[in-house]
């Protein structure tokens, strides 16, 4: 009898334009069931002629690429390639290699540093951050001349997921379906060119209705999607994103991609650090550097003594920048004061160039009694949340520099999910926003009546950016810190009338 071929061919439709793309960077991004993961491994085959064609497709963690690796034995040994269990490689008959691996974290992704690569493939982008995408950009190189060097990726837009934003920025709001054009980063922004001057990009939209062989033999899949919550059903049925903020939200999700994805201007200014410190317990002290409008450098640690902080700031903060070209402030209520009080011991200067956080700025609530729109806020911590928004709203915070490889920050994704978990109510110009308190408690119910998940943890690194906006465009020793009631015992003038003493753990208000 003779033997059956299988004919191995995308099916008509997007995913035939994917893999027919002569693009650098190609994307196939929708609807859930479009046969995205079965196009990227059948985009790889187009130059597995050649033995220098190498390539390496990644998932988020081995769980996925469980389902990948089943996937691609489904194709590649009618094709006479070969599989290793151990090094996770395909390898077909002429000598053309695909590895298949898998990122647990953004930072991984510098394991493949040396790496010489004519194909990079990604499944579910959108899981990913958008360091590691464009650090595997600077590994696709080969030296055949005949091997189109190409990056492609699939994605759904979950707005759950790290990447979507990135993602849909990058292909869907920059180009049209099916469009081809060339860009290039320019400031950590993405910029059109014209060909010659930049990479060639496009994309194309996964219809789940043209993948007959899941549509003609899955009836209830189409069911099963209809039973997803509203977001996640707009993002896996009809492949749409979706905006994902609740209506008492407090920093908004576009606001905050805007400022990661480079869409904000760079500002220039001194340098500044906001740090929230915590002594004990499950939280964390975090400390935030930037220069202008733009962090550079977050820092975290599980427990620090007051001492051990305080010689941090005056060694590695105020010396390393030297000759104090750096300024900054610190929650001082309750075990922060601590801290405060140590780093005075060390010198005065030190404390003249760090803002103690604890009484509310009289400008900041002046701005309000003299607008039309009249704000009223309870205490320091409001204002101070309520600056961040608003930067965050007018564009005036750049978070670029956290997504490249030198300034990269792996907590990234913590940090957006702190910050998207604040909310606020206004009562009659009286603006209340959460407390620490508030955001540790299991979920809650919005000024819509629906309920939603809480951070269930202190927002210590939202707490820092926050403090670092609030300082960083104050000169050193504000004005708010020598504005101090004539009974404080707290504030560096405070220190200079009374004799100094450790009032760490005591409480103000």
């Amino acid at each position: 009898m003779a033997q059956v071929v299988e004919t191995i061919e995308p099916q008509a439709g997007s995913q035939c334009n994917y893999v027919q793309s002569s693009t650098t960077e190609c994307a196939l991004l929708g609807k859930a069931g479009g046969g995205k993961s079965y196009a990227l491994l059948l985009d790889f085959l187009y130059d597995i002629d050649h033995p220098e064609h190498n390539g390496l497709l990644l998932r988020r963690t081995y769980k996925d690429l469980e389902d990948i690796i089943a996937k691609s034995h489904r194709i590649y040994p009618s094709l006479g390639a070969t599989y290793s269990e151990q090094k996770h490689c395909w390898t077909f008959p002429k000598g053309a290699k695909l590895w298949l691996g898998y990122l647990d974290h953004d930072k991984d992704v510098f394991r493949y540093d040396g790496w010489e690569l004519s194909w990079v493939g990604w499944d579910e982008v959108n899981q990913f951050g958008k360091m590691p995408y464009m650090f595997m950009m600077t590994r696709l190189r080969c030296a055949n001349p005949h091997i189109v060097k190409r990056v492609r990726c699939t994605g759904i837009p979950n707005p759950n997921s790290v990447g979507t934003a990135w993602v849909w920025d990058r292909f869907c709001r920059s180009l049209s379906e099916g469009e081809t054009a060339y860009f290039t980063t320019l400031n950590n922004k993405d910029i059109r060119v014209v060909k010659g001057q930049g990479v060639s990009r496009q994309w194309f939209f996964s219809r789940r209705e043209e993948n007959r062989a899941l549509m003609d033999h899955s009836e209830d899949y189409e069911l099963s999607l209809s039973l997803l919550p509203d977001k996640l059903k707009m993002a896996y049925k009809e492949g749409l994103v979706v905006n994902y903020d609740e209506p008492d939200r407090l920093i908004l999700a576009e606001w905050w991609d805007a400022a990661v994805n480079g869409k904000n201007a760079f500002k220039d200014g001194p340098k500044a650090f906001g740090m929230d410190y915590a002594e004990r317990g499950d939280d964390q002290s975090v400390n935030v550097e930037g220069k202008g409008n733009q962090p550079y450098r977050i820092l975290e640690w599980d427990f620090l003594p007051h001492p051990v902080m305080a010689r941090y700031i005056r060694d590695e903060i105020f010396g390393r920048n030297g000759k104090f070209q750096i300024h900054g402030g610190f929650d001082s209520v309750g075990t922060g004061a601590g801290v405060y009080t140590n780093l005075i011991d060390f010198g005065d200067v030190f404390a003249e160039r760090t803002d103690p956080i604890r009484y509310k700025d009289p400008d900041f609530d002046k701005k309000y009694d003299q607008s039309a729109i009249k704000y009223h806020f309870r205490n320091v911590q409001s204002q101070i949340m309520w600056k961040l928004r608003e930067d965050f709203q007018a564009g005036n915070i750049d978070l670029s520099q956290l997504v490249t490889q030198e300034h990269f920050y792996e907590n990234l994704d913590k940090l957006k999910e702190e910050i998207l978990s604040f909310y606020y109510r206004e009562d009659k110009g009286d603006i209340w926003i959460c407390d620490i308190n508030d955001l540790r408690k299991p979920d809650r119910t919005t000024t819509a009546g629906t309920k939603v998940p809480s951070l269930g943890r202190s927002p210590d690194r939202a707490k820092a950016l926050a403090i670092w906006n609030w300082v960083r465009d104050k000169k050193p020793g504000s004005a708010v810190n020598r504005l101090l009631p004539d009974d404080a015992d707290y504030g560096y003038e405070a220190t200079q009338k009374r004799p100094k003493t450790n009032i760490a753990g005591k409480a103000f208000i």
